[in-house]
């Protein structure tokens, strides 16, 4: 008997990205596995219960098929669910596991010295991500995150420019003292 539990995504572009992570059946079911961290962290977040919970029923909804084996051999013939806190804090996950990704990505393709549009069009072919809206959106996101890095340098150089101004000037005060 398959172990079947539904998860609310928060948004499209992190439904969509499961399909990356996951094999789906016929139904359109995401196979969790165990080789996965993500399916490690669902299958770590699952609950049993005898009665039926509350399935999940928001705008992105999905449904997965846990493995058997030794973490979920005690949920056949139970009703499984994720508790609401679980699912915030599986989306939290999903949502740096893709960042993770994206960013790694990202990284791998700069030191081949791809332009970002290509880039980014790669991952979203990569990552069976086919929705229109979705280049425009990790455009912004590399570009909030090039803009935190620049800031982050310049933060950097700024305290290495005090530093070394201070030890410039700390010989000068020595030698009025004399």
């Amino acid at each position: 008997m398959e172990m079947r539990l539904t998860f609310d995504v928060d948004d499209r572009i992190h439904m969509d990205y499961l399909a990356y992570l996951f094999e789906r059946d016929t139904s359109g079911a995401y196979i969790v596995t165990a080789r996965n961290c993500f399916g490690k962290l669902i299958i770590g977040h699952t609950q049993a219960a005898s009665l039926p919970p509350r399935e999940a029923c928001g705008k992105f909804a999905v449904t997965f098929i846990l493995p058997i084996n030794e973490a979920t051999q005690n949920f056949q013939n139970k009703f499984i669910y994720l508790s609401a806190q679980a699912t915030k804090q599986l989306n939290i996950s999903l949502r740096a596991y893709f960042e993770l990704d994206f960013w790694e990505f990202v990284q791998r393709r700069k030191a081949l010295r791809q332009r970002k549009e290509e880039i980014i069009e790669a991952f979203i072919l990569s990552r069976k991500l086919f929705s229109a809206e979705y280049f425009e959106s990790l455009h912004k996101r590399a570009y909030r995150r090039e803009l935190k890095e620049l800031e982050a340098l310049k933060r950097k150089l700024t305290r290495r420019a005090y530093y070394i101004e201070s030890l410039v000037d700390e010989p000068k005060k020595f030698n009025r003292k004399s």
